[in-house]
């Protein structure tokens, strides 16, 4: 049986608001609009902060209003009043987009100076496509599903103590709070899909010869990473689909996972960070021709001595030496905040250890949670137990 011919308000739970649009653009319903937040004299009591709404800027994208289900009148050309939908989690609405949309997979996006939603790594994620439909050569509508927010207590909840996120980190991680001033990921592995095809499941696990990448039967919430080989440089490189992260002058960007290695902490070449999508990060121990930044060791000779690099587009490339070894069946937290594009702060289990200022080499450009666990010698079979690993990026200005 079709539907298509009953109004969203007839078949799904929304929460509709009236609200002044200020601006003179036409509005088409599906547009996506931003509070005012900043309306008014800063030093008056403004309640038209509450009603008015206005394209999306760099400076309004953390006040997300929500989509637009009635245009100004005559013809839609503002200021004038409207309607909208407001950004409740899990909620069906129809979104203007510019995007080829494959259903439960396409993230939208808030982004800056347009009304329709953008690509995954273009602004910020408010909803996914819940209709597969290529909007890529002509803009048009698509059925999407409102994002939720993130659990916040549990988050909170996990940051601080041996196990948890470094506070040191996250503290100003501002996406946490709010969904709309960024992007922030958790993932503790309570569940999970693999594919070695993107965008076909959360992981893309890639074979360099060998390797798994599933879910611990034995220990609920971890994740195995498996080389599955003897042989040097084969295992299995990891690498989530979403979120894409670009660092650039106005983010903070932050990554940390915790991770141990079993069979042998020694001889295995390990890489936990970020990095631009490549099913073939590390093919001969060298970190291929990408942009990276993250932990990594090479076992043979350094007896799993860790160290921090990273590259712009595959040239240069800075490493600094943690002093910091690799412990067999040992858990460690890595993790990095990067500022703008000029310096990062690097943690080892919740203690900053380093700090990284070579901006020439720190990544400006789109990047994925990545893995690597491979052999680094012919009698072991490393295995990476991931616990958890998070990302976020807020923008500062």
């Amino acid at each position: 049986m079709t539907t298509q011919g009953m109004a969203l308000n007839q078949s799904e739970k929304t929460h509709k608001k009236e609200l002044w649009y200020s601006g003179t653009d036409t509005l088409r319903i599906g547009d996506l609009v931003c509070y005012n937040r900043d309306y008014g004299t800063a030093a008056d009591l403004e309640y038209g902060r509450a009603w008015q709404v206005e394209k999306p800027s760099a400076t309004n994208l953390n006040h997300f209003a929500g989509v637009i289900s009635r245009i100004p009148s005559g013809g839609g050309t503002g200021p004038g009043k409207v309607e909208i939908i407001e950004p409740i989690g899990g909620g069906l609405v129809e979104i203007y987009t510019d995007q080829t949309c494959v259903i439960e997979a396409t993230r939208l996006t808030l982004v800056a100076d347009q009304y329709e939603a953008g690509a995954d790594w273009e602004g910020f994620p408010v909803a996914t496509a819940m209709q597969t439909v290529n909007r890529g050569s002509d803009s048009g509508k698509v059925l999407a599903r409102f994002n939720k927010p993130p659990n916040i207590w549990l988050v909170n909840q996990l940051i601080g103590g041996p196990k948890g996120l470094t506070q040191a980190i996250w503290a100003d991680c501002a996406p946490f709070d709010n969904p709309y001033a960024g992007t922030a990921m958790f993932d503790d592995f309570s569940s999970f899909s693999s594919s070695a095809t993107a965008d076909e499941a959360t992981w893309q696990a890639t074979q360099q010869g060998a390797g798994t990448l599933a879910l611990d039967s034995a220990i609920p919430g971890i994740a195995l990473a498996d080389s599955g080989s003897t042989t040097q440089h084969q295992g299995i490189n990891v690498q989530r689909n979403s979120p894409g992260l670009v660092p650039i002058a106005s983010t903070n960007t932050y990554f940390e996972a915790r991770v141990k290695i079993v069979d042998a902490y020694n001889l295995v070449q390990v890489v936990v960070g970020l990095a631009t999508k490549d099913t073939t990060a590390w093919p001969n121990g060298v970190i291929s021709n990408i942009t990276t930044i993250g932990a990594l060791t090479v076992g043979t000779g350094n007896a799993g001595l860790l160290k921090f690099s990273h590259q712009r587009g595959g040239t240069g490339g800075s490493e600094v030496t943690l002093a910091t070894f690799l412990e067999e069946d040992t858990y460690i937290k890595l993790g990095f905040k990067q500022t703008g594009v000029t310096s990062a702060a690097i943690y080892v289990d919740g203690a900053e250890v380093a700090i990284t200022e070579v901006a020439a080499d720190l990544p400006n450009a789109l990047v994925f949670p990545t893995l690597v666990c491979q052999s680094d010698g012919t009698s072991a079979d490393p295995i990476m137990h991931v616990d958890w690993i998070a990302c976020g990026q807020t923008i500062t200005s």
